[in-house]
């Protein structure tokens, strides 16, 4: 019995071992030889068609509706909140350590 082509793809180590290389090579182009000008989006990219080949959908990565929109409001306040508080308490902390650096124009 023939295994489907959807079935066969996500199952096969050796179309794995080849995302893995290219993957590395593409870092290392940029990285190492700067052939790449950022390898970032071109893996987002081979990631997201890999995962539509693999699982056919974007869902398997978490890109899919929410279970509860409230719940999602809730965590992004939070979050954001988080993000002010934090920044209030650490910004007048950096601004006093970066005054005691002495800095190109007044080295």
């Amino acid at each position: 019995m023939a295994l489907s082509t959807k079935a066969s793809l996500s199952d096969s180590r050796t179309v794995s071992a080849f995302e893995f290389l290219l993957g590395a090579a593409l870092v290392i182009g940029h990285n190492v030889f700067h052939v790449v000008p950022n390898e970032v989006p071109i893996l987002a990219l081979l990631g997201v068609v890999s995962l539509r080949l693999r699982n056919g959908g974007v869902s398997a990565m978490g890109f899919k509706r929410p279970r509860s929109w409230a719940r999602l409001l809730l965590i992004a306040l939070a979050a954001a909140a988080l993000r002010i508080v934090l920044g209030a308490i650490a910004g007048p902390a950096d601004r006093r350590s970066v005054l005691g650096r002495a800095t190109p124009t007044n080295a």
